[in-house]
């Protein structure tokens, strides 16, 4: 048996530490099996068990690690199992693994990996690729010969060089990155962007394969993209979007999806502003993404949560949803007070508290018939003009991040 002494504090080092040394181990088990729980004095062990390669053989090991109850990682323990007779020196061959993992974690030793992750929505097809730096965000099919249907599944790819210290951590960034972008440009472009989903639906017949009932079939996009290796050049397989829309508008105009004009610098403000409200930002776009997707099964449920996205929002001036609303939607109080009493009280809190859909989901359909009731016209009102209050507030308080130039 082997105890390396470690004794690093949780934090950044730790975490460095433990992710080349995982890696360092990924490389050489191709087989394990491990447990890892919290021991009732609170204490952390982690342990790990299989055949582990060194140039000299395979040795078959059981690891184990322990963080202190002030989530200190104290040491790495290792014993070799097994009745085979012990042909090299592995004690100091894991040694010398551990202190390539803290050398390497202290000098942050990193590689640049290419990573393409997807995501999908409804609506109409994306007018080109967007760039951010280095990420490039774009359709995944260019060529789709019916860009303009607007309930139609569209893919999307998001490009990108991630700096790591191994292809499997490269993609764990890759992943954590999109689906932060994905809420933020799911706010931006008024679109719920959302993983594969792995299902299987029913489907209409195939009319050429003159089939006479519905097929289920897995849902799933292949064989229209070319997946590069590399990250491609600007403009080498899709023309760049146009950036037409205007966040200001309420109104997204016929035609295909455009990122609005402000985008890219707002999106830098965002991440150069204080931390309060770079994380108000993210959480209103994360319950944004929310309510577009399940808005669209559930209409009350998706208002629900665009209320309580602008709460995330006035977050970051500590401020209630309707002080929020009052000072950024440029409407005076007295118009929209009214309003707002339906937002966050019918819409959000009878919604989420007493089970409420105050849009009539489960309600007896009233239209279209030939005189319209005046419950189902106050409901429209109230339900599109607290669209266009929340919309503006949202807006104004975006730009009002932006620095005047």
């Amino acid at each position: 048996m082997v105890k390396i002494p470690i004794d690093l504090p949780e934090g950044p080092g730790q975490d460095a530490f433990l992710k080349h040394f995982n890696a360092q181990l990924g490389r050489r088990m191709n087989t394990s099996r491990g447990q890892a729980f919290r021991r009732p004095d609170g204490a952390f062990e982690s342990s790990v068990t299989g055949p582990v390669s060194f140039d000299e053989g395979v040795v078959q090991l059981s690891l184990r690690y322990e963080k202190s109850v002030g989530g200190a990682l104290l040491y790495v323990e290792a014993e070799r199992i097994g009745d085979e007779p012990n042909t090299f020196d592995w004690e100091t061959r894991l040694r010398n693994l551990v202190l390539e993992s803290s050398v390497a974690a202290l000098a942050a030793k990193t590689e640049a990996f290419f990573r393409r992750t997807y995501r999908y929505y409804i609506g109409p097809q994306l007018d080109g690729e967007y760039w951010f730096g280095k990420l490039r965000f774009a359709p995944a099919w260019p060529e789709d010969d019916q860009p303009m249907l607007m309930n139609a599944e569209r893919v999307v790819v998001f490009d990108q060089v991630i700096e790591a210290m191994n292809g499997s951590q490269a993609s764990l960034i890759a992943n954590e990155s999109t689906a932060r972008l994905s809420a933020r440009f799911s706010l931006l472009l008024d679109v719920a962007l959302h993983p594969p989903r792995q299902e299987m639906r029913w489907v209409f017949p195939d009319v050429e394969a003159n089939s006479p009932k519905p097929t289920r079939r897995h849902l799933g996009f292949s064989g229209f993209d070319i997946a590069p290796s590399a990250l491609p050049n600007k403009g080498e397989m899709c023309s760049l979007g146009n950036w037409t829309r205007d966040l200001s508008s309420p109104y997204r105009e016929v035609g295909l999806l455009s990122f609005p004009s402000q985008t890219r610098t707002l999106l830098r403000s965002i991440d150069q502003a204080k931390p309060e409200i770079a994380r108000a930002f993210d959480n209103c776009a994360r319950l944004y993404q929310v309510g577009l997707d399940v808005g669209r099964r559930y209409p009350s449920a998706g208002l629900a949560y665009r209320v309580a996205s602008i709460e995330a929002l006035s977050k970051a001036g500590s401020n209630s949803f309707s002080d929020f609303m009052r000072t950024y939607c440029g409407v005076p109080a007295a118009e929209i007070d009214p309003f707002l009493e339906f937002l966050y009280g019918s819409a959000r809190s009878s919604h989420f508290h007493a089970g409420a859909l105050p849009l009539g989901e489960f309600d007896r359909e009233e239209f279209p018939e030939a005189f319209m009731s005046s419950d189902y016209i106050d409901r429209s009102h109230q339900l599109r003009t607290g669209m266009l209050l929340m919309h503006s507030a949202v807006a104004r308080w975006l730009l009002a991040q932006v620095p005047a130039v």
